[in-house]
């Protein structure tokens, strides 16, 4: 028996709506694998090192503190940490600061990208300060091209049942919420609000802060996956803002932090606020196999 025309309307409706939905999940999911992969992404980074006040030479010498990968010169830079200021000294030729050649002594704030020749690629030796800590991250992209995506990334299938429509409460004025990191420092990051929104026949409430794009949210959650199918610190998921009082929560696309794909990272832990206490069976998930990093 064939459908009344309105009815097969409807399924071609819906039907077309999946097929969009997939297709823009599917898209999310190659971009952030792409990111995860770049010549100097995630997937790309040697090691992690804190200065220690004073100088610390870089390069892949035996007498340097701050280690290169295989390829780089034996002495590249003298960095000296003093009065929250960093100083790179250029050892060697072929040195770019921040997209500029480094031909002598730049004193920076403790935040800046060196790049560094190593045969035929180029390292990035991005400074970093987290708190009081002032850190040298480095990334070899030949890291990256050497990883096996289907073999580090994974998925939940996609289901449109985990699009989930959320009331958005506004911020209390000012109102702030304590985050820890990786390294156990606290800091104070402002609330951008609140999703609330039953699943089954319960209410949850998870708290956002601002994402990195203006006008979107940024929900870091734990849920009853995690260690055995997901990351065990959580899963990050990034939203566009309220529309009349309402968001949108597509699970599909939440994701596992950096510091599931390197020990290299400091991510922020979910705030306790936001434990759900269901399966989210959606988005990234450990490859079957795959090692378990709490």
């Amino acid at each position: 028996m064939s459908l009344p025309t309105t009815n097969r309307a409807r399924a071609a409706a819906q039907t077309e709506g999946h097929e969009d939905h997939g297709a823009r999940v599917a898209a999310f999911r190659e971009r952030y694998v792409g990111k995860l992969a770049a010549p100097h992404g995630w997937w790309a980074i040697a090691s992690l090192d804190w200065l220690e006040p004073g100088e610390s030479l870089l390069g892949c010498g035996a007498d340097a503190r701050l280690a290169l990968p295989a390829g780089a010169p034996e002495r590249v830079a003298r960095l000296t940490l003093v009065d929250e200021r960093v100083v790179v000294a250029p050892l060697t030729g072929g040195l770019e600061l921040d997209g500029e050649p480094l031909t002598e002594p730049k004193t920076t704030d403790g935040v800046g990208a060196l790049t560094v020749p190593a045969g035929e690629v180029r390292l990035l030796v991005r400074l970093i300060r987290r708190g009081e800590l002032f850190g040298v991250r480095v990334y070899d992209p030949r890291l990256s091209a050497a990883r096996d995506p289907g073999a580090s990334v994974a998925w939940f299938d996609t289901d449109p049942a985990w699009v989930i429509e959320a009331e958005f409460l506004p911020p209390l004025p000012d109102e702030t919420i304590p985050i820890v990191n990786a390294l156990g420092q606290v800091s104070d990051a402002a609330v951008a609000g609140r999703a609330v929104f039953e699943h089954g026949g319960q209410r949850h409430t998870l708290v956002a802060t601002p994402a990195g794009t203006p006008g979107r949210l940024f929900f870091n959650f734990r849920d009853a996956t995690n260690v055995r199918e997901t990351y065990g610190g959580g899963r990050f998921l990034n939203v566009d803002g309220p529309v009349d009082g309402r968001i949108v929560l597509d699970f599909n696309l939440c994701h596992h932090p950096p510091c599931a794909h390197t020990p290299y990272a400091t991510c922020p832990v979910p705030p306790e606020e936001n434990r759900l206490p269901f399966e989210v069976r959606a988005g990234e998930r450990y490859p079957e196999g795959a090692s378990v990093r709490d």
